[in-house]
């Protein structure tokens, strides 16, 4: 946040973002032409909600470290060591990165933002990996795929413009994948439970994305004048609450 506050002093300076030409989608919220701190308060304000679900995320982290193993316990996320810390921070910084785009509308703040999307369903992916594969004891090896992983996703996002959507949206829909493989083979007697919170999860999601959809610059439901946009519904529901009720669905995990 340091690092964004730094950008905000001084005007956000960089390439815009190709949101700002003319046809482009900046997700509706007016915004002024010249340089200012923040550019669309509504889309920029409400990151914060992410960043507040992945530090609440956090402490839980930290107060299940504090609580030692449990006996008989083998779930990664419950026992408050890397894997809880690392979904904690991709959360957070779901926050940051939408904030960094939303503020300046500039390239870099797109970039920062469709990673940051990106660092998160990635994670969710290789977690689960190391799961059904039972690599998930080799800290080391999760720590340098997810790195090198993510050096591949952040080139191919910067340097081939609109690949930063794609990916995204592949990761996303092969993560909705495992996750039916996993509740309805339970492979290697991996176990998880549909209800409550991959339902509500889901509802959350769904939601965030038909008013995302509905609210983009010209979309029935824009209001660029609104001081609360379609947009920071997206923020809240899909980077924020869904991450959040997703982190008790691997939490209420067993194996067989």
């Amino acid at each position: 946040m340091a690092l964004w506050v730094i950008f905000a002093v001084i005007g956000w300076p960089g390439e815009l973002d190709t949101c700002t030409l003319p046809g482009g989608n900046c997700y509706c919220e007016a915004y002024p032409p010249g340089p200012v701190a923040v550019k669309q308060p509504s889309n920029t304000w409400s990151g914060l909600f992410a960043a507040i679900a992945g530090l609440v995320i956090l402490f839980i982290a930290d107060r299940d470290r504090l609580a030692g193993p449990r006996a008989g316990e083998t779930t990664p996320m419950i026992a408050g060591g890397l894997y809880p810390v690392m979904y904690g921070a991709v959360t957070t910084f779901l926050g940051p990165g939408a904030m960094f785009f939303h503020a300046g509308l500039t390239r870099f703040g797109g970039w920062m933002d469709n990673h940051s999307m990106v660092l998160y369903v990635s994670f969710l992916l290789l977690y689960d990996a190391s799961r059904l594969f039972r690599f998930d004891t080799n800290n080391f090896l999760f720590v340098i795929a997810f790195a090198a992983a993510n050096v591949l996703f952040g080139g191919l996002i910067w340097f081939v413009q609109g690949s930063g959507t794609i990916i995204f949206a592949i990761l996303a829909g092969l993560a909705v994948s495992v996750q039916i493989v996993i509740l309805l083979a339970r492979p290697w007697g991996l176990e998880r439970h549909f209800l409550p919170w991959l339902l509500l999860a889901l509802i959350s999601f769904t939601v965030a994305t038909v008013v995302w959809r509905l609210t983009w610059t010209g979309a029935p439901l824009c209001d660029p004048q609104s001081p609360i946009q379609g947009h920071f519904i997206w923020h809240l529901l899909a980077m924020a609450a869904t991450p959040f009720l997703l982190f008790f669905y691997l939490r209420d995990e067993a194996r067989a």
